[in-house]
C-alpha cells in the first residue's frame, strides 16, 4: 500500500507489517481518538482500507530516520512481538510514548538511533535490551518496565545524556554507573525507583549526590558501592 505518509506492505505469510519513509508519523482515525500505525490505502472511492491489526512483526525500512505521535499498544496491536529495523537503517529517534504498553517481546535498536523518546518502551514484555554506542539521550521512562532483566551498553567514546526514571521499575538485579557512560555529579530522579530486584549498585567516583526518591522502593538493595 501507499498513502501520504509512508509506504507499507503486509505478508499474511509471516504476519509482518513494512513500513518506510523518513519520518512515519501516527494517523488518527476519524474522530481522532488515537495515533495508528499509518498503515491504510485511500481508495478511488475516497473509502479507507486499513490494514490488518494482528500482525506480530513490525519492520520499519531503511530510510526511517524519526518514529514520532504513534501509540503502539497492546489494545490496538495486541500480536505484536518483534520490531525490526532494516539493514543500514538511518533511524535516529523513537518518539515519546511509541511502544509504551505495547505486547512486543524483542527489539534490536539499530547502530545510528540517537534518542529514545519519553516513555517510548515503557511497560512492554521486553527482557533485555541493548544501547548502541550512537545513543546521545534517554528520556524520562524511556525503558521503564516490569519485565527489563538486562541493559547492555555497547562500548563507546562518548556520554549519554540520561534525564529521570530511564530505568525505573525495571527487574534488574545490578547497575555500575561506570559502565553505563554516565558523566554526570547527581544521579537523577526517580533513577531507579520501584526497581524491587535491584541489590547492588556502583556509582562513580564523579557523583557526590542523589537526587530525589532515586531508590524509592528498591526493598533488595543490599550493596552499595561508592567508589572513591
Amino acid at each position: 500500500g501507499k498513502n501520504e505518509n509512508c509506504v507499507w506492505n503486509y505478508d499474511s505469510g509471516t504476519k509482518t507489517l513494512y513500513l518506510d519513509a523518513k519520518v512515519i508519523k501516527g494517523y488518527n482515525s476519524s474522530n481522532g481518538s488515537h495515533p495508528y500505525l499509518p498503515a491504510y490505502t485511500v481508495q478511488s472511492s475516497g473509502s479507507i482500507l486499513y490494514c490488518y491489526t494482528g500482525f506480530e512483526h513490525l519492520v520499519f525500512g531503511k530510510n526511517v530516520e524519526e518514529i514520532v505521535d504513534i501509540e503502539c499498544t497492546r489494545g490496538y496491536y495486541p500480536s505484536l512481538k518483534t520490531i525490526e529495523f532494516e539493514e543500514g537503517s538511518a533511524l535516529k529517534f523513537v518518539g515519546d510514548y511509541t511502544f509504551s504498553e505495547s505486547s512486543v517481546e524483542s527489539v534490536t535498536l539499530p547502530s545510528g538511533v540517537e534518542e529514545i523518546g519519553y516513555s517510548a518502551f515503557a511497560s512492554t514484555e521486553i527482557r533485555e535490551i541493548t544501547i548502541p554506542a550512537s545513543v546521545k539521550k534517554l528520556n524520562d521512562f524511556a525503558f521503564s518496565s516490569h519485565k527489563l532483566e538486562s541493559i547492555v551498553f555497547e562500548p563507546r567514546d562518548t556520554m549519554i545524556e540520561y534525564h529521570y526514571a530511564p530505568f525505573a521499575e525495571t527487574a534488574i538485579t545490578s547497575f555500575d554507573f561506570n559502565e553505563c557512560y554516565f558523566d554526570g555529579d547527581t544521579v537523577p530522579d526517580q533513577f531507579f525507583t520501584g526497581c524491587g530486584n535491584l541489590t547492588s549498585v556502583t556509582l562513580t567516583d564523579k557523583i557526590t549526590k542523589v537526587g530525589p526518591f532515586a531508590f524509592d522502593s528498591c526493598y533488595s538493595l543490599e550493596s552499595f558501592d561508592f567508589g572513591n
